[in-house]
């Protein structure tokens, strides 16, 4: 069985972290729903995803508020029982219909 994810959106917020050994980048990436809601607005959802090491660096220098990507990543449980958290394993840039792409 394979445990991958592809997300494409627009990036909320980044945020460098440190952990024992190993620097670590989240993002937030803003995702938005394909319908509207009962008000007739859009609704997005926003996936905290997770880059460690090599992925950590280009994430911390490369990915800003506002740019559109796509993120191929791997669900893992967290720490809380009912959350999964994304693992980011691949990173692609999207803009003017040219993609970018750097792996782990």
């Amino acid at each position: 069985m394979y445990n991958y994810v592809n997300l494409i959106g627009v990036v909320k917020s980044v945020q460098e972290q440190f952990i024992v050994n190993s620097k670590t980048v989240h993002v937030i990436l803003s995702i938005a729903r394909p319908f509207k809601n009962l008000e007739g607005g859009n609704e997005a959802d926003d996936i905290d995803v997770v880059f460690y090491d090599y992925l950590a660096d280009i994430a911390e220098e490369d990915v800003k508020v506002g740019k559109t990507i796509c993120i191929k990543g791997r669900l893992v449980q967290s720490n809380y029982p009912s959350l999964c958290q994304v693992i980011g394993e691949r990173i692609m840039y999207i803009s003017g219909g040219a993609i970018h792409e750097i792996d782990s």
